[in-house]
């Protein structure tokens, strides 16, 4: 990294310390930031499938978006006839996949064009898409853009804490659990706000909810300033050595955690795809006269993080002070 990356300077130390319990000011910024963007892209995905099924692709109103009768004749001519369900779980799948697989193009964009730039494009275009959900003829629409959008930001803004922190800095492991801890933070209060909402008020409520939460974390993010790393100027060398023959088994075992990862994720995102339908259809909802939005189950989720993360930054601090923390 070079110098203009590193945030925190001798001169600035104390009051960063006294402010931020001993981190950077750009992790405040960029948890802040990606802890409302979670918040709208898991308000979305709570009742995306929901809203597919008891909505959008019901007779009458399915006609009304824009584009859609070409956009299922070629989902049907790749997986065969789809049910009302199918097609809604299939639509989520698409349009998630692709949310994942465009932060690579979204990274090669940061590194040519700069973070900073290509992350407010990111959140403007992610405000845009959660904003047009709220209009059911701008549903092809609307999924293109926050899937777009966050092609640009998710590479980037972790990219982004990375650079807050210099290259052999010890805070840097637990400025990346506070990071995760807020991204919990918006999976576990995107259902409970945004799926009531959707729910029991009306889905353009629900949607609109996510799009103001998303209007707040680009506005936290414009308005941090100095708070976040320099770009380097374009064209710059990154300062990263080459690879050699030395890095082949830390890139074979990243290979290996990849492959484990996905076998994970692939089962995990059905939190948001098919469980909630399976909820729907063999848990009992009603409680003493009150129904339980199925979305609320969807917070499960992020509980254990939630609430084990404080215990995990505990135990390294306690680590750090033996002088055993790991490398």
């Amino acid at each position: 990294m070079g110098a203009g990356a590193d945030m925190a300077s001798d001169s600035d130390g104390a009051a960063v310390a006294r402010d931020l319990g001993g981190h950077p000011p750009g992790l405040a910024v960029i948890a802040f930031t990606e802890l409302w963007e979670r918040f709208a892209f898991y308000g979305l995905q709570a009742l995306l499938v929901l809203y597919m099924t008891g909505h959008l692709l019901t007779p009458g109103v399915i006609d009304t978006v824009w584009g859609f009768g070409g956009f299922r004749r070629g989902v049907e001519g790749v997986f065969g006839t789809l049910s009302t369900q199918a097609l809604a779980t299939q639509i989520f799948g698409l349009y998630v996949g692709l949310a994942n697989f465009l932060p690579l193009a979204g990274s090669v964009l940061g590194d040519r064009f700069g973070r900073r730039h290509v992350v407010t494009a990111g959140l403007a275009l992610l405000a845009l898409g959660h904003v047009a959900m709220a209009f059911e003829p701008a549903f092809l629409l609307a999924l293109g853009a926050v899937a777009a959008g966050c092609g640009l930001l998710k590479g980037n803004l972790a990219a982004q804490l990375g650079q807050v922190y210099g290259p052999d800095d010890k805070r840097r492991d637990a400025g990346f659990s506070i990071y995760l801890w807020a991204i919990n933070l918006g999976g576990l209060l995107a259902p409970l706000v945004c799926g009531t909402l959707g729910e029991v008020y009306g889905w353009r409520w629900g949607f609109g909810s996510a799009g103001v939460g998303m209007a707040v974390g680009l506005l936290v993010y414009l308005a941090a300033g100095r708070a976040l790393p320099a770009d380097p100027p374009r064209g710059a060398a990154s300062g990263a050595p080459s690879l050699t023959r030395a890095d082949r088994p830390r890139i074979v075992a990243l290979l290996v955690v990849i492959a484990v990862a996905v076998l994970f994720w692939t089962t995990q995102v059905q939190v948001w795809n098919t469980y909630p339908l399976w909820i729907k259809a063999r848990v009992g909802l009603n409680i003493g006269g009150f129904r339980l939005p199925v979305t609320w189950f969807q917070s499960l989720d992020a509980f254990g993080l939630i609430v084990l993360t404080p215990l995990v930054l505990w135990r390294w601090r306690v680590e750090a002070a033996r002088g055993t923390e790991p490398r």
